[in-house]
């Protein structure tokens, strides 16, 4: 390992380490909220920072405003629309996001056909209305979904047998700690590429030893944590969610690594050192968030 990557493993480290002392803060603050409303307050600006980015992105490639803007505002209304049912009481749930989803989609469409009202539609353009698209699906309504697993209960009792809080910081830590096993023992040892096309310091080895990692975290955390265990989802299961989510965590992390490459960029800003923006921030949520909220929902019932 040369200086250079020495020093930006332990920035990395550094940085991580503050976020999960985040994290543990958002806990401990909503743990007794029957809606988590620092989780919710902090979801929506760390997405909407991110979607800022993207935004960024599809504008230096010659991305409308309009598009970037109705992409912005329909994003935010899915962000809040689970929190606003929550604590207006409307039972909702996850309809609420899906309605949200529904009303952003149909306003970046809106504002597609307005850009090209008067001008002729050029070959770019197709590009240019699904990369705005994608930001609602990409960023906003993963951040909604974690929220929503955020909601699954309140501060003493839920369907799942605990507070949904908890459930969320779950599935949160069984993601990131996939991210940060695998880059440490990649960083370590890897050796045989995993997607050298899309992402060239990623290797089998690190991906492997992401999966170990959140798989140990996640039995223990079931089998161990008082909380989790009054879920009811065991060991098993616990070990097939790490591993899932941990599949899905490594392909969000690709697929940003695509669209980045995509455009020229290799990181989405330079707000935090070694990791990027937000939006790279992000990145291993945007598929891990989705299933591990469909495993949560089918195993713990609404």
């Amino acid at each position: 390992m040369t200086v250079a990557s020495g020093k930006r493993l332990g920035t990395r480290l550094g940085i991580g380490s503050a976020l999960i002392a985040v994290l543990l803060t958002i806990l401990f603050v909503d743990r007794h909220s029957p809606v988590p409303f620092l989780s919710s307050v902090v979801a929506f600006l760390v997405g909407l920072g991110a979607l800022r980015e993207y935004a960024t992105m599809l504008a230096a490639r010659g991305g409308p405003a309009l598009l970037g803007r109705a992409m912005l505002l329909g994003g935010a209304l899915v962000m809040v629309a689970r929190p606003i049912d929550a604590a207006l009481g409307l039972g909702l749930g996850a309809a609420a996001v899906l309605g949200a989803v529904v009303v952003a989609v149909t306003a970046v469409g809106i504002a597609t056909i307005g850009e090209w009202r008067t001008r002729e539609v050029e070959p770019d353009a197709l590009s240019h209305a699904s990369g705005a698209f994608l930001g609602i699906f990409f960023v906003a309504a993963p951040l909604a979904l974690l929220v929503e697993i955020g909601c699954l209960g309140g501060p003493e009792t839920s369907s799942a047998g605990t507070p949904g809080i908890y459930l969320m910081m779950f599935t949160l830590f069984t993601s990131k700690l996939n991210d940060m096993g695998g880059y440490l023992v990649g960083s370590a040892v890897g050796r045989t590429k995993l997607w050298p096309g899309i992402s060239p310091n990623k290797s089998l080895e690190g991906f492997l030893a992401g999966i170990i990692v959140s798989c140990v975290f996640a039995y223990f955390a079931a089998t161990r944590l008082d909380v989790m265990v009054a879920t009811g989802l065991g060991g098993g299961r616990a070990v097939v969610f790490a591993a899932a989510v941990s599949i899905a965590t490594v392909s969000g992390d690709l697929f940003e690594s695509f669209l980045k490459r995509a455009v020229g960029v290799k990181d989405s800003a330079s707000l935090l050192p070694a990791f990027g923006g937000l939006f790279d921030l992000v990145d291993s949520f945007i598929f891990a968030v989705p299933v591990g909220y469909t495993l949560l929902r089918v195993w713990l019932g609404p």
